[in-house]
């Protein structure tokens, strides 16, 4: 760094690792941190340079910058978009569903999976895939769909480069919410709309059931479990699900209106921080088995046994997702888990992770 040999310090380190990989992979993903952007290295002769002496080898800018996560696009933004940097655009794409920036595979039976079958054309999900050969043929999608807020510079790339019908359908619980989404996903797809009546009800015998299991118990739920912690919150309590803790440092806009209800309906709801630092003093001395957290933050800091080990929402979206967290927050009720052996490893026991 200080003697301006920090390019090529990159090239070499990255060069003497390849030449001991036999045979070369196919794609190398190579992280730039804060300091190479401070120091102003001259990446694009980096990645210009290797790709001349590896032709075979896609190189992909990736960063790891949490520094620079408030002047510019997140690290994990960024991440999910450079994700599909490889992708080489094709003359005449065969057509198809592409879900991005999605860490894990949903559930089997989800809707995404339901409006692919119904027009006929493949379903692409990066975290099913196991071969270099099938991500790469995620570039015959022509239709694009990002769940995640972070995701939405992925959605907006692929539809730049790739020319794909993109649509930002974000994770919901309410009913009327998911239906909404569930109608632009079948306009993107250009098929007839299914009716969801009995899909809703399997999400309503689902939730009723967790009821019975909890047996008056309550739940806490952490940003870290999913994007939409208060529309969570709010789907619980009209099932009769008392939801007590909610470990959060922001919300999405669009939470305002179930905030809003929350306020009225449950004004006893506590909202904690959970990344300001006189939470290192806030985990209880003792456990406890009175309490069901959804996600790990949760669970640590309320010390609770039965914990639901979820992830960004995990593998569910629409009424099935809600029928499938449902089950999952039952198995939580009835089976305690040593959350600490889980949430000492990061991402240890999600699915996908």
């Amino acid at each position: 760094m200080r003697d301006g040999d920090l390019e090529n310090t990159m090239i070499e380190g990255v060069a003497h690792i390849l030449a001991s990989l036999t045979p070369l992979p196919r794609a190398v993903l190579l992280y730039s941190s804060c300091l190479h952007h401070f120091a102003g290295c001259d990446l694009s002769w980096v990645y210009r340079t290797l790709s001349e002496r590896f032709p075979q080898v896609t190189f992909t800018d990736a960063y790891m910058t949490p520094t620079l996560r408030k002047s510019e696009m997140p690290p994990d933004n960024k991440m999910r978009r450079q994700l599909y940097h490889g992708l080489q655009p094709l003359p005449a794409p065969a057509g198809g569903l592409l879900l991005a920036g999605i860490l894990e595979k949903l559930s089997a039976g989800n809707e995404f999976e339901r409006a692919a079958a119904q027009a006929n054309v493949a379903l692409y999900e990066l975290a099913s895939m196991t071969s270099y050969d099938e991500y790469l043929a995620q570039a015959n999608a022509t239709r694009v769909v990002t769940i995640n807020p972070a995701a939405k510079e992925a959605g907006a790339a692929l539809s730049e480069r790739h020319a794909m019908h993109w649509e930002y359908l974000p994770l919901a619980y309410d009913e009327d919410e998911i239906d909404r989404h569930i109608l632009k996903l079948c306009s993107l797809m250009a098929i007839t709309p299914w009716d969801t009546s009995c899909d809703k009800a399997l999400a309503r015998n689902a939730l009723e059931k967790a009821r019975i299991a909890l047996d008056g118990r309550c739940v806490a739920i952490c940003q870290t479990a999913t994007t939409r912690p208060l529309s969570l919150a709010l789907r619980l309590l009209e099932a009769g699900i008392r939801v007590s803790d909610l470990y959060c440092d922001s919300f999405m806009p669009a939470d305002r209106a179930a905030f809003d209800t929350l306020r009225l309906k449950a004004p006893r709801i506590r909202i904690h921080p959970s990344i300001t630092p006189i939470m290192r003093f806030a985990a209880p001395a003792k456990k406890r088995d009175d309490i069901v957290a959804i996600g790990q933050r949760a669970a640590f800091f309320t010390g609770a046994t039965h914990m639901v080990n979820l992830l960004e929402g995990g593998p569910f979206w629409g009424h099935s997702g809600m029928a499938g967290l449902a089950q999952w927050l039952e198995k939580a009720a009835e089976h305690p888990v040593d959350v600490d052996s889980i949430i000492s490893v990061k991402g240890w026991g999600c699915m996908g992770c």
